[in-house]
């Protein structure tokens, strides 16, 4: 009799102590689900100075903070249309030609935030050179390749300042601003398109 009672106490100890345990279990990973962060991944063509809201937020952990996990993609504008279009990437952050174009071809997208209402770009050249007159005939860098948001900003602004775009020869670079900055600074080009930070370098 004494023996069964201690067998029925033993039973019934480790019956709550696995019932305790599975409690303990269930509300850790409810907790540890209830942390999980959303996980987004957003593309740019470059961390200039228009990337800077995106740059300062992970850094100062403003989408933690709002329960999400950010990710920042350096992508070509030319591929990251697709990335979108597969679910590769969650957001685009930049609007421009292959966007535009992108959207017109049929990709379900829209423009939903800017962080700037102008282009932040500059034509550097060396102290020799003073005007677009004096850059004629010569090669200007520009990051990419023909068709981005940088070539056609440019070619606005050689118009608008009553410049012949034809006058002038684009030199696509592969890479990020810093390979135009290079490019410069070897004297491969004799001018370039920069935007900030890289342009103070150049400056």
């Amino acid at each position: 009799m004494t023996q069964t009672f201690h067998l029925r106490s033993i039973i019934v100890f480790f019956a709550r102590a696995l019932t305790a345990l599975a409690v303990i279990i269930l509300l850790v990973s409810h907790a540890s689900s209830q942390d999980k962060r959303a996980k987004v991944r957003i593309s740019n063509a470059g961390f200039t100075i228009t990337a800077l809201p995106l740059l300062a937020a992970k850094d100062w952990g403003t989408f933690s903070a709002n329960g999400l996990d950010v990710e920042l993609i350096v992508m070509s504008p030319s591929i990251a249309a697709a990335a979108l279009a597969q679910g590769d990437i969650d957001y685009v952050a930049g609007v421009g030609p292959a966007s535009v174009a992108a959207t017109l071809s049929g990709l379900q997208s829209r423009a939903i935030w800017f962080s700037s209402d102008r282009i932040s770009y500059w034509l550097q050249a060396p102290s020799p050179y003073k005007t677009l007159q004096d850059l004629k005939g010569k090669k200007i860098a520009i990051s990419g390749g023909v068709g981005g948001t940088n070539h056609v900003a440019l070619l606005i602004a050689l118009e608008k300042s009553g410049a012949n775009p034809k006058d002038y020869t684009m030199v696509g670079i592969p890479g990020q601003q810093l390979q135009v900055y290079y490019s410069l600074e070897s004297g491969f080009v004799d001018a370039a398109l920069l935007s900030p930070p890289v342009t103070f370098s150049a400056a």
